[in-house]
Parts: structure tokens; sequence; C-alpha cells
């Protein structure tokens, strides 16, 4: 009987130890792998989306916040523009007026490049008309003593704001004041 007993015993710790080997073996398999795998990747995608969704909610926030920026800056933007045009310098609306129509009712004559050259004495010469700033007279023009007329043809001639009121002995701003009359009256 006792052979029959320690025969019973290791038959069934065989059993045992089989059962144990089994399922580990079962447990470390091809599929069981696959199916422990396919769980972690369920597992790390749901995170993702998790983390796609808060970055993407962070996004649209930023987005609103930078369009609402975007629209508060044009806003200034006009409202700057609107300034400008309300406070815009007599030079710029003189500049801004002869570009729209003509100063005189005489064809406008476009101002001639300057060429400039060395006569024999080494003295430099051009074909632009010199104005004398010491006799408050002009090289080519009207023949009148109107300053208006006179700051007029100038102006037609292309010279600038500063050169017309040197050779006519008044200031940039009587220049621009005269231009603006000269305007008005044609």
């Amino acid at each position: 009987m006792s052979y029959i007993l320690l025969l019973a015993i290791n038959l069934i710790i065989i059993f045992i130890a089989w059962v144990i080997l089994y399922s580990k073996i079962k447990k470390n398999s091809i599929p069981s792998r696959i199916e422990e795998y396919t769980r972690e990747v369920e597992r790390l995608i749901i995170e993702l989306n998790r983390a796609l969704e808060d970055v993407v909610s962070i996004s649209e926030e930023r987005i609103g916040e930078l369009k609402s920026l975007i629209k508060k800056a044009e806003r200034v933007i006009g409202r700057l523009n609107r300034e400008l045009r309300n406070k815009e310098t007599p030079e710029v609306k003189i500049k801004s007026e002869k570009n729209k129509k003509p100063i005189s009712d005489e064809p406008k004559k476009e101002p001639k490049g300057v060429v400039v050259e060395k006569n024999k004495e080494g003295s430099l010469s051009s074909d632009k008309p010199q104005i004398d700033a010491n006799k408050n007279s002009i090289g080519t023009g009207p023949d009148s003593n109107s300053l208006m007329e006179k700051t007029k043809h100038l102006a037609a001639m292309g010279y600038s704001r500063d050169e017309i009121a040197k050779a006519l002995g008044i200031t940039p701003g009587e220049v621009d004041f005269l231009k603006s009359l000269s305007i008005r009256k044609t």
C-alpha cells in the first residue's frame, strides 16, 4: 500500500507540475502575446487620442485669441489710417493732388533729366534753369510779379518746395499755402 500511495502522490505532483508548466507555456505562446500586445496598443491609442484632443483644444483657443488680436489690430490700423488722412500734412496733400490733376491749365511739362557737362574750363553746367535766390527772380518763368504765379510755375517745373522757398525768399509753409491757393483758384 505504501507503494501505491507513494505512486499516487508522485502522479498528483507530476500532474500539478504539468498544469503549471502548461499554463506558463500557453501564457507565453504567440496568440496570447498577440492579445497582450493588442491590449497595450489599444491603451496607447486611447492615451494618444486624449493627448491629441488636449493639444487641439489648446490650439483652437490660441487661434481664437490670435484672430481676436488680428481684428483689434485691423481696427486700430483703420483708425490710424483715418487719422492720418485727416491730419495729412500739406506737402503730402499737394503731392497727392498733383498726381490727380495738373496744377495749371497749360499742358503739364514733365521735368527733364538734368544733364551735367564739364566745360573746357573745368566748371559744371546743366540744362536745368537756374534760380537766383538773391534777386528773387526766376531764370525762366512768367513775367508776372505775383508770388502765387511764380510758385505755381516753379512747382510745375518740378522744383521742391524748399528750392521754391529759397528762390522766392519765403518759408516752405508759405510755398505750401500759395500752392493750395493756386489749386483752389483753378
